[in-house]
């Protein structure tokens, strides 16, 4: 690590925090899919003008192949839909994860605290709903032996289409420390954002009522 003042070093670390969403788009049974960005073939008679591109959308069905990275040369994100629910245009209702700042550990994977930390194995992990299933790390992670948690959980491979699932997301942040964060060290700002995508008809704030103005009259004075 650097030093942040004169005789002070500050050890270089990351920071990584674990989201458990119980999804339930329009009801309870949701299905995952993994949206890729792929250009389309660089080809003169069907993309002319060579920078056409299209979101390539794949249906997650077990939870080992829903564990998954962000990927930025695939613009990836996912997408959470309820196939009995349809809007306007006769598709599922959806929400959309979109990630925020991210990265991924830097320590092995033969570090002790990855073994009581799998949830740093995978960006995004999706379970179906299990009420015993409540933390990424397991119940108890200071007294793991690396054998509860996420990991343990996946390797049922369990189905998770049309069904009762749960989003698991893994936020990571490097901090390679600066002078600047002494003797005050500043806020980091890092997160992740779910959009309705297809859920609603059109911008929801186009049914918001116009303001009505009112007005007062006085119908009494003080004498």
């Amino acid at each position: 690590g650097p030093l942040i003042a004169p005789q002070l070093y500050a050890p270089n670390h990351q920071h990584f925090f674990n989201m458990r969403l119980d999804l339930a788009i329009d009801g309870s049974k949701n299905t995952a899919y993994m949206i890729d960005i792929e250009a389309d073939p660089d080809d003169v008679e069907h993309n002319p003008y060579h920078n056409a591109f299209q979101a390539k959308k794949i249906c997650l069905e077990t939870e080992k192949q829903a564990r998954s990275h962000l990927s930025l040369e695939k613009g990836r994100s996912w997408k959470f839909e309820n196939s009995s629910v349809l809007n306007s245009l006769g598709e599922p209702t959806g929400y959309k994860l979109h990630p925020g700042e991210n990265c991924i550990p830097f320590a092995s994977s033969n570090a002790w605290w990855r073994k009581r930390a799998s949830f740093v194995d995978y960006h995004v992990w999706i379970t179906p709903y299990n009420e015993k299933e409540m933390f990424g790390g397991g119940n108890y992670p200071n007294q793991s032996q690396g054998d509860d948690g996420l990991l343990k959980y996946t390797e049922q491979n369990r189905p998770i289409v049309d069904t009762d699932i749960v989003l698991w997301y893994t936020l990571g942040v490097t901090h390679i420390p600066r002078q600047e964060d002494y003797p005050v060290m500043p806020a980091t700002v890092a997160g992740f954002s779910l959009k309705p995508n297809g859920f609603f008809d059109m911008n929801p704030s186009n049914d918001i009522p116009k303001q009505i103005k009112k007005t007062t009259e006085n119908c009494c004075e003080n004498k």
